[in-house]
């Protein structure tokens, strides 16, 4: 959902690679610090934390998928 967002909004592939990666930076970090045991949360924490965030990641490939049409990527070239 993100990705797509940030497609939209830059000029070229390279722009939007670059910004994707700091984008899915502090979600590598996080799960690198939860599997070294930096994290320390019980199951029942990263349950409910995954919950919320499967459905942002929802909401937001739904606005994404609403906002990214031919017509507007026409227009941008």
């Amino acid at each position: 959902g993100i990705m797509v967002r940030v497609s939209i909004r830059v000029n070229n592939t390279q722009e939007a690679q670059q910004l994707g990666g700091a984008v899915v930076l502090p979600l590598v970090i996080l799960a690198v610090g939860q599997t070294t045991g930096l994290l320390l949360a019980g199951p029942t924490t990263a349950l409910v934390v995954g919950g919320i965030l499967w459905v942002i990641a929802i909401v937001l490939n739904v606005r994404g998928a609403r906002a990214f049409t031919r017509d507007r990527m026409a227009a941008r070239l």
